[in-house]
């Protein structure tokens, strides 16, 4: 709050390492431990209500971490509002992230799970399979898309051969995961749960639209 309400750039500048840092260290903790789902919940709406809109950077720049990709997973509501700020970023920066960063991160990577969700949280990104209007109108463009798909190939192909040390090097995309389905309907239950939330909120105004002009008659028959 107290960052949100600072006007000194300067100031911001210099607190936003700190404000990164302390995100990074939260999903850390996300990814590393077994939170309840009770945490786990509050930490996802706080990121969401209280950091997203303020500072998102910091989360964006925790795509650049293998193993920070374990905690989105465990934060839906996050991982949906990244996706939509990431189809606001240039080119340019999304290759920083996810093909300079992220790739080095893949290299010095040993644990094929962990690269195996960095796969699960990328094709999330991309809109798992979904068109444009099933994802809130809301989606990456195709050259964010062509560089996030290279970083999850980058992730499988790594993983692979952690998991096959003496296969014969991967080629092209590969073989297609069996949890692409299982995300999909992850994300199809989270689109269906997001639109009754949108409908409660139109139902919501319509009865407060209701009331006011029920109240503005009931005042004109005075």
């Amino acid at each position: 709050a107290a960052y949100a309400a600072c006007e000194d750039k300067a100031g911001r500048a210099e607190v936003k390492p700190r404000l990164h840092a302390a995100l990074h260290g939260l999903l850390a903790h996300v990814s590393e431990s077994m939170v309840p789902d009770a945490e786990r919940t509050a930490i996802d709406a706080m990121l969401v209500d209280e950091v997203i809109g303020v500072e998102h950077w910091g989360l964006l720049r925790a795509l650049q971490v293998v193993g920070l990709y374990h905690a989105f997973l465990g934060l839906p509501q996050t991982m949906e509002q990244v996706r939509r700020k990431l189809a606001t970023v240039s080119t340019a920066k999304v290759t920083e992230y996810l093909e300079v960063e992220l790739g080095k991160s893949i290299e010095a990577c040993t644990d094929p799970l962990a690269l195996r969700r960095v796969q699960e949280v990328l094709y999330f990104m991309t809109g798992a399979g979904r068109f444009k209007k099933d994802l809130g109108g809301v989606d990456l463009d195709k050259a964010n898309k062509k560089v996030v798909a290279t970083a999850r190939n980058k992730a499988g192909r790594a993983a692979e051969a952690l998991e096959n040390p003496h296969a014969a090097p991967a080629t092209g995309e590969g073989k297609k995961f069996a949890f692409e389905t299982g995300l999909m309907d992850f994300v199809a239950d989270y689109r269906e749960e997001d639109k009754v939330r949108e409908q409660r909120q139109l139902d919501d105004m319509g009865a407060m639209v209701d009331k006011a002009v029920a109240r503005h008659n009931a005042k004109g028959k005075r």
